[in-house]
């Protein structure tokens, strides 16, 4: 018979979890901003140390930061403007070639499979009832990084303080701990902090690749939009699962209404990317930085999603990952750990990374 005892402890975590839940959905406005100039003041914070390091004063290396995050930031923009100018451009001829396409397939089923056009129509207004919850959730998505977008200033202000004023926030764990076990506390938030900058470098860095990737393999399928296309494939795989298979009907969708490039060059491309990236860029660049279950990480994007919209499906895996190493660190919470973890120790990887990793040294140590 289960303890009366574990029954309340069970009932206090569901309480917990609810108001949690409540609230970080509500106050989503306050929470999003602030989680975001949290993260990116750990990204930039070894910058930050090193100028520092260097003599620099504080102000100065912060603002040098800031201005790092917006030079990233516009450069990104400044890459994509003359692409989408582009497009904007030929968006009428793109418009009369989806018709012509689509009346195309409607006479190839009236003479093929002998369907009525009337048919036809009806089927196509219940396919686009039943995709209208996609289209809700395309729109939350664009929405919610355009709403970001305007938020930025917001995000800045709070990393420049987070960088400011590091030392007097570790302090505060640590006074809220009475002073105990303050160095496995500071080697704590250390590791948090580790983590959380390595996942977001190695998923830029992967982004980055995935663009070049993608960008080269559709420029050599002769398809128009291959910068545009390709970038935006990449961008989003940022949003682990439903972003990489949303990003592929990008190109499919320039190669299909644009005229240029064979549909299937464009779906070998998008599958070559993308098996890359699942068995190379993820494990050697990505890696199990946050060291989570793929689980977890799936509920993670999911309930980030329902939460938070876009920003919590970007923003859940590293606050998981930090949880992890919270837990870790608490033994009334090891269960929770051990639960949401992948059973791994932190440094244990794939066999095959290891090898890969190790010839490359080996390849590397011989050339210098």
């Amino acid at each position: 018979m289960i303890s009366t005892p574990t029954l309340g402890r069970a009932t206090q975590v569901l309480i917990f979890t609810f108001g949690l839940v409540a609230g970080l959905h509500y106050g989503r406005s306050f929470f999003i901003p602030l989680t975001f100039g949290i993260i990116l003041a750990m990204l930039v914070l070894p910058v930050c140390k090193k100028l520092e390091g260097w003599g620099w004063k504080r102000g100065w290396a912060v603002l040098v930061c800031v201005l790092l995050i917006l030079l990233i930031g516009a450069a990104l923009v400044a890459a994509l403007a003359a692409p989408v100018a582009s497009f904007n451009e030929d968006l009428p001829q793109l418009q009369t070639s989806f018709q012509q396409k689509y009346a195309e397939v409607q006479q190839l089923l009236v003479e093929k499979f002998n369907i009525p056009v009337q048919k036809q129509q009806e089927a196509l207004k219940q396919g686009a009832s039943a995709l209208k919850s996609v289209g809700k959730y395309v729109a939350g998505f664009v929405a919610g990084f355009f709403g970001f977008v305007a938020e930025t200033l917001l995000v800045l202000v709070y990393v420049a303080f987070f960088l400011s004023g590091r030392e007097k926030y570790e302090n505060f764990v640590v006074q809220l701990n009475g002073g105990r076990n303050e160095g496995e506390l500071r080697q704590m938030l250390g590791q948090i902090s580790h983590v959380s900058s390595q996942y977001l470098v190695g998923r830029l860095l992967s982004i980055l690749i995935l663009a070049v990737l993608y960008t080269v393999g559709l420029s050599l399928v002769g398809l128009k939009y291959a910068v545009l296309m390709g970038s935006i494939a990449a961008l989003l795989t940022i949003v682990p699962f439903v972003g990489t298979t949303l990003g592929g009907l990008f190109p499919l969708g320039a190669a299909l209404f644009s005229g240029s490039g064979s549909p299937v060059a464009a779906v070998v491309v998008i599958v070559v990317v993308q098996l890359l990236d699942e068995y190379l860029l993820e494990p050697f660049i990505v890696g199990g930085k946050v060291n989570i279950s793929p689980l977890t990480m799936v509920v993670g994007v999911v309930v980030g999603g329902l939460i938070w919209g876009v920003a919590g499906m970007i923003l859940f895996i590293p606050l998981i990952g930090m949880a992890k190493i919270v837990f870790d660190h608490v033994p009334a919470l090891h269960p929770y750990g051990y639960l949401i973890g992948t059973g791994e120790s932190a440094g244990k990887e794939k066999e095959y990374v290891q090898k890969a990793k190790h010839w490359f040294k080996e390849k590397l140590g011989r050339a210098a």
